[in-house]
Order: structure tokens, then C-alpha cells, then sequence
């Protein structure tokens, strides 16, 4: 194992982590009020609730989705009897509607930013990036995903890139784990 490698899957997550931390705990210090967005609701309320409802449930579905497939382990799949087809099948019939729904309600509430006047009025370059960045964000998943279901490479994230983020839960990574990934 290269030194490269063993900083990137080793070290480099936990400084990440350490960063994130450090750089919330320091806006909160030092910019307490910039913690929420300006409230929009009584600009434009109709595209609002569908957008945001849609998007909501979608990206809380696709997380439910991330928690059961990246940190339950393997075995407990073929312990319940779940074959390896079913455990697949499962995630991208899952998946994939849960990915569309958030990404159908990222576009109402991008749409909605741009159609409602007072809305696109009051709208910050802040505003207009992050919508951007869910979006591409919540695409390049769904491509993942659709590519996946279409060319199976017979690659099997459950055996090493779960078990390595597993260990990097409890502090025991093993970036071994991650030079056969794709």
C-alpha cells in the first residue's frame, strides 16, 4: 500500500471530520445568526410546499437508503435469507424513486426560485449555488445507480467500502480495503 493511498483512505477522512467540526464550531462563534436561511414562505407558498415536501421526503428516503446499504454489514443480508440479487434489486428499486422524487423537488424549488418574482428578488448567489450543487449532487447519484442496474461489474461495495467506512466509525480503518475499488 502506497503512502498516497494510505493517506487518502487512512488519514484524510478523520481530517475532514476534524475540519467540518472546527469550521462549524468557529461560524457558530463567530456568526451566530448565519445559522438560518431568509424564510421565503410568505413570498411564494404553492411551489414551496410541494417543492420542499418532495424533496424532503426524497432525500430522507435516499439516506434510510445509504444507512441500510453502506453501514449494515453483508452478513446480516445473508443471515435474513436476502440473496445477493434481492439485496440489488432492493436498493434500485429503492433507490432510484427515492433519487427521482428529491430530484424532482430540488427542480420545483429551483424553478420556483427563478418564476416567483419577489422570490428571485430576495435570492442570494448562495441561494442559486447550493440549489445547483443538490441537484448535480442528487443526478450523479441517480446515474450512478442507473448505471449500475444496467452493467453490473460484479463489484461488491459490501465487501470493502462498508466494512472500511465501518472501521473508520469505530477508529480502526483499513485502507487496504479500498485498493480494489473501482
Amino acid at each position: 500500500m502506497s503512502t498516497l493511498e494510505l493517506l487518502l483512505w487512512g488519514a484524510l477522512p478523520y481530517m475532514v471530520i476534524v475540519f467540518c467540526i472546527t469550521a462549524t464550531i468557529w461560524r457558530y462563534v463567530t456568526n451566530p445568526f448565519s445559522w438560518t436561511s431568509k424564510s421565503s414562505e410568505m413570498l411564494e407558498k404553492r411551489m414551496l410546499k410541494w417543492g420542499s415536501l418532495l424533496f424532503h421526503i426524497g432525500i430522507f428516503a435516499v439516506i434510510c437508503g445509504h444507512i441500510a446499504g453502506l453501514l449494515v454489514p453483508v452478513e446480516f443480508y445473508r443471515w435474513i435469507g436476502l440473496s445477493d440479487e434481492g439485496y440489488h434489486l432492493m436498493a434500485i428499486a429503492g433507490g432510484l424513486p427515492a433519487g427521482i422524487i428529491a430530484f424532482a423537488g430540488a427542480v420545483i424549488l429551483l424553478v420556483r426560485r427563478y418564476v416567483a418574482r419577489r422570490v428571485r428578488a430576495t435570492s442570494s448567489i448562495g441561494d442559486w449555488l447550493a440549489l445547483a450543487m443538490l441537484i448535480i449532487v442528487i443526478v450523479t447519484g441517480i446515474l450512478a445507480t442507473s448505471a449500475n442496474a444496467v452493467n453490473h461489474t460484479g463489484f461488491d461495495y459490501r465487501t470493502t467500502i462498508n466494512p472500511w467506512l465501518r472501521g473508520l466509525i469505530v477508529f480502526q480503518p483499513d485502507p487496504v480495503l479500498m485498493q480494489t475499488v473501482p
